[in-house]
């Protein structure tokens, strides 16, 4: 009975800890991405292409519907109309909601394909992270590389203020931000409050 309570316990430490791992290699990724955009750009065009070549394959040698084909297939075209403005990603355009929208349709849709024709976990695992999973993924860690990109002609690009800040919206900020980093220091600053409490 003592080794079972110890069991949850460790469990619970073991998913803390992969959850704070898994954030670290978030938050580093987007790092990355902010810096290397040009190089993001095309590492992201790759797994579009790859995951595109797997939603072909699956529909051409294992029998998927074509509503599942179909709905693969229009998400990636609103992947590739949001990689024509990378790294601007505007996340109000109608193809960043389309493809929100087509991406949640398509988990509906694949999963009743997958409750009604049985396949290996290890299939339906390869399947998901390659051809559901891989771009959107990317384009997520991408988000916060629009908010440090030096201003272009672009018309999504923040126009330069005279006490050099950026305009965005008629809000000027001398610091900004990406999202992932706002996001990780607001986490990191409520465990810091949290550790002055004790």
């Amino acid at each position: 009975m003592f080794l079972w309570a110890l069991s949850w316990i460790s469990s619970f430490f073991l998913i803390i800890f992969c959850v704070f791992c898994l954030a670290a290699g978030i938050y580093q990724l987007a790092e990355l991405v902010e810096e290397y955009t040009v190089i993001s750009k095309k590492v992201i065009f790759g797994l579009f292409w790859v995951a595109t070549a797997g939603l072909i394959g699956a529909y051409l040698f294992e029998g998927f519907p074509t509503s599942v084909f179909f709905l693969g297939v229009t998400s990636h075209v609103c992947y590739f109309i949001i990689l024509g403005t990378f790294p601007y990603i505007s996340m109000t355009s109608p193809a960043f909601i389309g493809a929100i929208v087509l991406l949640l349709a398509h988990h509906y849709f694949l999963l009743g394909h997958f409750e009604a024709v049985w396949y290996p976990f290890s299939e339906i695992l390869a399947y998901v992270i390659i051809c559901l999973w891989s771009v959107p993924f990317a384009l997520f860690i991408s988000l916060s590389a629009n908010d440090n990109v030096l201003p272009t002609t672009s018309p999504m690009s923040p126009t330069p203020t005279a006490a050099g800040g950026s305009t965005h919206g008629g809000k000027s900020s001398n610091k900004r931000q990406g999202i992932v980093k706002s996001l990780m220091d607001t986490m990191l600053s409520l465990i810091r409050n949290d550790r002055k409490h004790f």
